[in-house]
C-alpha cells in the first residue's frame, strides 16, 4: 500500500544547487532590496534564480522560468492580484513556497499554472477567496505534466480547478466556502494522486451542500492513514447545527478512481471505485554506497509514476538550504510499454537515506486507455 504519509514531488536527478542571482522583493525599499514589487523582479529572473519576497502587499505576475519564489511570513499577494506559472519548458523546475491570500471577497484566481512541461512545486499555499457569482477557480492547473501541492490549505467557493495535467495533493486540506454548485476539486482528463488530504464541499442551509471531489474523464488514487478524507458539504441551520445531506463526497463521472480503504470517503456518484489488477515490480537488496535497482514489469502501454516509502524521513535538499523531508518520495514520471521492463537504479547514500531498515518501492501506471493500476510493494533491505 502506498505509503500515506506526505508524497513531494521531487526527482533524484537534482537540478543545479547554486542559484545564478537572489533578487529580494521589499515593499519598504529595505536593505538588500532589489525590487519594490514583485512583477518587476519575475520580469528578470532566469531560471535556478531566488526570488526572496519580505513582507508587505504585492502586486501579481507572471513567470515561465524554474525559478524559486519564497514568500516570507507576512508577505502577501493583494487582494484583485493573481500569481501565473506559464509555459514552464521541460527540464526546469519552479518552486513556489508561502504565498497567501488573506482576501476574503476576491474578482481573479490566486494562483494559476497553465502549459507546463516542466514541474511545478507548490507548498503552503494558504488562500480564502469568495465569489458571489461563480466564475473562476481559487487556484487553476491546465496542460501541466507533473505539478505537486504540499502542505496548502485552499478555502473558497470553487477552490480547485484541474484539466488536462498529472497533479499531487498532498499533506493539505481543501474546503468550499460557499454552495454555489462547484465541488472543492474538479479534476478533468487528470491524472490526480492525493495523498493525507482532506477534501470537503461546501457547507450550505436548506439542504444544498456542495461535493467534495469531482472526478471527470480522469483516473485519481486517493491514499492515507484515515485522518482525513473526501466529504460533502453539510446543511447548517442559521440557528445552529449542521446535518448531512445526499450530496455526494465523490462524484466520478467516467472515471477510474481506486481509493486506499482506511481513507473515509462519503457518500458516492457515479461510477464506485473499483479494485485493478497490479503489474509486478521487483527490487533488489542495496547497502551504502550501492545501487538501487528496480524493475517494472507493465500490462499496457502508458506511463508510470515511481515512489518509495520509508521507516523514516528523507533528507533531500535540491535547492540546498531549502531541505525536504519526507516519509514518501516520487522519484519520477516516464512512459512504458507492456511486457518491457522498466528499469531505476540510484546509488544509495547516507544523505539520502539516513536510516537503517527496509524501504517500499511501488508505482501507479496510467495507461493509454485512462485505466489506473497499482503494482504491488516491493521491498528492499538495507543494509
Amino acid at each position: 500500500m502506498i505509503s500515506p504519509r506526505t508524497v513531494l514531488a521531487v526527482c533524484l536527478v537534482a537540478p543545479s544547487l547554486v542559484a545564478q542571482t537572489t533578487w529580494i522583493v521589499d515593499q519598504a525599499g529595505g536593505p538588500g532590496a532589489s525590487f519594490t514589487d514583485l512583477p518587476p523582479a519575475l520580469a528578470v529572473a532566469q531560471a535556478d534564480d531566488i526570488v526572496q519576497v519580505r513582507p508587505g502587499g504585492y502586486s501579481g505576475g507572471a513567470t515561465s522560468a524554474g525559478i524559486r519564489l519564497l514568500f516570507e511570513d507576512g508577505a502577501v499577494l493583494n487582494s484583485g492580484q493573481t500569481l501565473a506559472v506559464e509555459d514552464l519548458p521541460a527540464g526546469q523546475r519552479m518552486l513556489l513556497a508561502g504565498l497567501s491570500r488573506p482576501s476574503l471577497l476576491d474578482t481573479v484566481p490566486v494562483f494559476r499554472a497553465e502549459r507546463c512541461a516542466g514541474q511545478v512545486v507548490v507548498e503552503r499555499l494558504v488562500t480564502m477567496s469568495v465569489q458571489f457569482l461563480l466564475s473562476f477557480p481559487t487556484v487553476g492547473v491546465q496542460d501541466c505534466a507533473h505539478l505537486s501541492f504540499t502542505d496548502c490549505s485552499l478555502s473558497g467557493t470553487f477552490p480547485l480547478e484541474i484539466e488536462r495535467s498529472q497533479v499531487l495533493l498532498t499533506d493539505s486540506t481543501v474546503t468550499g466556502a460557499t454552495p454555489l454548485g462547484a465541488p472543492a476539486v474538479w479534476a478533468r482528463d487528470t491524472l490526480l494522486l492525493v495523498s493525507e488530504t482532506q477534501i470537503s464541499g461546501a457547507d450550505g442551509s436548506l439542504g444544498i451542500s456542495d461535493v467534495g471531489l469531482r472526478v471527470e474523464r480522469s483516473a485519481a488514487l486517493i491514499t492515507g492513514s484515515g485522518a482525513r478524507g473526501i466529504a460533502a458539504g453539510k446543511t447548517c441551520s442559521r440557528f445552529g447545527g449542521c446535518s448531512p445531506t445526499a450530496t455526494p463526497a465523490l462524484d466520478n463521472l467516467q472515471s477510474v478512481v481506486i481509493v486506499d480503504p482506511r481513507v473515509p470517503v462519503g457518500r458516492l456518484a457515479g461510477r464506485a471505485p473499483i479494485p485493478v489488477p497490479q503489474p509486478a515490480l521487483r527490487a533488489n537488496g542495496a547497502g551504502l554506497g550501492e545501487e538501487l535497482e528496480t524493475e517494472l514489469w507493465p500490462h499496457a502501454n502508458g506511463s508510470a509514476v515511481l515512489a518509495v516509502s520509508a521507516p523514516g524521513p528523507f533528507q533531500w535538499t535540491p535547492w540546498g538550504p531549502l531541505g525536504l523531508s519526507a516519509n514518501h518520495l516520487v522519484l519520477y514520471t516516464q512512459p512504458v510499454e507492456a511486457g518491457a521492463a522498466l528499469p531505476f537504479s540510484t546509488i544509495i547514500n547516507a544523505a539520502l537515506f539516513p536510516f537503517e531498515g527496509s524501504l517500499t518501492v511501488q508505482a501507479v501506471v496510467l495507461d493509454t486507455g485512462g485505466g489506473l493500476t497499482l503494482t504491488n510493494p516491493a521491498d528492499v533491505v538495507l543494509f
